[in-house]
């Protein structure tokens, strides 16, 4: 699990600055995608520019919205005039199939492009697109990792962390701890919302002295604080089990529902065995024990450690039956 940006996060401009999408729509299309005219005025340049903001904001508005294939015939035009937010979001809209068929390759063009006119995000998508490939898009470290420099250069908390990611396991460059951890440091600092996981991570797996523990364990609470699901189970499972501090099993089923609530599947698991150790056992808790590991037990990928504990967990039910 991992971060990739996606535009539906963003920030909507107010309603009273933008006007109606339809509007919008129905003048672009009535102007025709023709390539603007190379040689003009300043203050024609300014106008046109403010124009096309106002439109890429309307039809940012309504792709959140589901209106996809609305939003880019004018996404579209707009992205080839080199409109960096429309070519970000065209990019967006080719990863995830939406209002057009999945292509990574014309995704990762559209990021390429929104990345040289200094688009962040999109510069990230297309590092981690790199990195970990994807479909007619093989892994290419070299460029990834420059991506992720340059972003480092211009103070990119995001692009810091990842690049942190790289000499941690090192990805196309010699492998440095040292160098990694001042980098997750650094994005920290710039208080980026994964560097605390990977920091947290990287000491919690080292744990080369107790103060290890200590900080990963208030790194991985700085994670949840940023809403990361990761971070939320490490913090979780540190809590359960008394790592860096003492056992609070309230607190850690609390935040192992949080995270399976955003969708962070192995916190079921990690909250089964929770609910294994509570005492009285009841119907419930042990139905919820069935709940969240026929998943696990079901699933052929599964590392077989995991399925092990859901195979003891499952005995320990049926022993008890109290769920039929």
């Amino acid at each position: 699990m991992g971060r990739f940006f996606a535009p539906i996060h963003m920030t909507p401009a107010p309603a009273a600055a933008l006007p109606a999408f339809s509007a919008v729509l129905a003048v672009v299309l009535s102007l025709g995608c023709a390539a603007p005219v190379m040689a003009q005025s300043a203050s024609t340049s300014t106008a046109t520019q403010s124009v096309d903001d106002r439109d890429y904001e309307a039809a940012r508005r309504a792709f959140r919205n589901g209106e996809h294939e609305e939003a880019l015939r004018v996404l579209v035009p707009l992205a080839e005039r080199n409109h960096p937010g429309a070519q970000f979001l065209l990019g967006y809209a080719y990863r995830q199939g939406r209002g057009v068929a999945e292509s990574a390759p014309q995704a990762l063009h559209w990021y390429d492009r929104a990345a040289r006119l200094g688009h962040e995000r999109a510069r990230l998508n297309a590092a981690i697109m790199l990195r970990n490939g994807a479909p007619g898009v093989p892994v290419d470290l070299d460029r990834s990792r420059a991506y992720l420099e340059s972003g480092e250069a211009d103070g990119q908390a995001p692009a810091i962390a990842e690049l942190g990611r790289v000499y941690e396991r090192g990805l196309g460059v010699l492998a440095d701890e040292a160098r990694a951890i001042a980098l997750y440091e650094r994005a920290h600092a710039l208080d980026d919302d994964w560097a605390p996981f990977y920091l947290g991570r990287l000491l919690y797996r080292r744990h080369a002295t107790d103060a290890d523990w200590r900080r990963a364990r208030t790194l991985f609470r700085a994670g949840a604080d940023h809403g990361v699901p990761v971070s939320l189970n490490n913090l979780a499972w540190m809590l359960h089990n008394g790592q860096g501090g003492e056992t609070d099993l309230d607190a850690a089923e609390v935040l192992y529902r949080r995270a399976l609530d955003m969708g962070y599947t192995r916190s079921g698991l990690h909250l089964a065995m929770l609910l294994n150790l509570r005492e009285p056992h009841t119907q419930i808790g042990d139905a919820e024990i069935v709940q969240y590991c026929q998943p696990v037990l079901a699933d052929p990928d599964m590392v077989w450690s995991r399925q092990r504990n859901c195979h003891d967990l499952m005995k320990h039910v049926t022993d008890r039956g109290l769920v039929r």
